[in-house]
């Protein structure tokens, strides 16, 4: 999903990422105004939501105790009444939310792009020729 839709990080001065390659190849081919305003996706094991790298729309959601989650572009889209809420936020522009459907466990954006730091390394050399074909001639 970082691939699909890289957030926006050319003005950040402290990167969360050691290395800004892995984005910046992965920026080559999406220009600022692509994509659309929320993507949810899944694969059977996790289920999850990345906002776009503008944010025009916002991507809002709200978990509870009991393990309910709810993301949607308006607020009051679920009733949780009477529930223990856990967490209520916002997805800011690029940012990322992904669910664990067999424990249960969510991760949110920081979190994810820690626990897959040594991924995001380990595929910097297949970007690079992604960059290396972008400037070849048609």
């Amino acid at each position: 999903m970082l691939q699909l839709a890289p957030p926006a990080f050319e003005q950040d001065r402290a990167p969360r990422l050691k290395s800004r390659s892995f984005l910046e190849s992965a920026a080559v081919d999406h220009e600022p105004w692509d994509g659309p305003a929320a993507l949810i996706f899944s694969d059977g094991r996790v289920v999850g939501a990345k906002l776009d790298r503008n944010g025009p729309r916002p991507l809002r959601y709200t978990r509870t105790a009991d393990g309910w989650l709810a993301a949607g572009s308006e607020t009051g889209i679920a009733d949780f009444d009477g529930k223990e809420i856990v967490a209520r936020r916002r997805l800011g522009p690029g940012e990322m939310l992904l669910v664990d459907l067999a424990s249960g466990q969510a991760y949110e954006n920081g979190e994810l792009l820690t626990r897959n730091r040594g991924r995001i390394q380990a595929s910097e050399s297949a970007p690079n020729c992604a960059r290396a074909s972008r400037t070849a001639p048609l």
